[in-house]
């Protein structure tokens, strides 16, 4: 398996430096969908094609850092199911988690953790980035990392289901990455292994990104912590 990045962000530049208009949004899903309506050609879904000033200034953020040459290095030197003679194409993703209406945070999140197979089938990576993020090459790459260890998992193993499943995939994540999960409540270890079967959304999702994530889409809450979920996995990667 191997990992190519395809180059976005100067195009999604281009874009952002037109009026907002119908234009600049029809320009958006032709690069989105290519000549077939409806389908994936480029998987640029996080980007919001009419966003304003501040989304273009964490583009450029990200690109003075010269962020696809760092991508680039990271994903081409990994060995991630060698068996497997299959190029993945790695594009860099930016969404709007600050001026708001676009898109939530968490729940594109679990999307773009846990429900790639649209994804691995057209063999695209996808590692996201935040308008509300401060960035530096050391995020940069371990966002890369960790997206392209989670393709691979996906590919071997299919989408998770149960939470066992979502822990499982991402102690594979916190291993690949070297991700830490620092010190958290027993009560998430406990939590962990009393549901490890189950296939409850809302008892996953508040798992891995806790209360305030599941409050703010009125999902049922179970006294997690923020983000406990992956922090427990790279607890047990560790």
């Amino acid at each position: 398996m191997t990992f190519t990045l395809f180059p976005i962000l100067d195009w999604m530049a281009d874009l952002y430096a037109q009026p907002i208009s119908r234009d600049r949004f029809k320009a958006y899903l032709e690069k989105l969908q290519g000549s077939s309506r409806g389908d994936l050609e480029v998987p640029i879904m996080a980007y919001n094609p009419m966003a304003r000033a501040h989304v273009a200034e964490s583009l450029e953020a990200l690109r003075a850092l010269d962020a696809e040459a760092i991508v680039r290095r990271a994903v081409g030197g990994l060995a991630l199911l060698p068996e497997v003679e299959v190029e993945v194409r790695v594009v860099i993703n930016l969404a709007d988690d600050v001026g708001g209406g676009w898109t939530n945070r968490y729940a594109t999140d679990y999307a773009a953790t846990f429900r790639t197979s649209a994804l691995v089938k057209r063999r695209f990576c996808t590692p996201h980035f935040w308008t509300s993020e401060t960035y530096s090459p050391a995020l940069i790459e371990e966002r890369a990392v960790a997206a392209a260890a989670r393709f691979a998992y996906g590919y071997a193993h299919g989408q998770p289901v149960s939470l066992r499943q979502h822990l499982e995939q991402e102690q594979y994540v916190a291993g690949v990455a070297g991700l830490e999960g620092g010190e958290l409540p027993p009560a998430v270890a406990r939590h962990a292994e009393a549901h490890q079967d189950s296939e409850d959304h809302a008892l996953i999702f508040n798992f891995f990104y806790g209360d305030e994530a599941s409050d703010s889409l009125g999902y049922r809450t179970f006294g997690m912590p923020a983000f406990a979920g992956f922090r427990y996995a790279a607890q047990l990667a560790g």
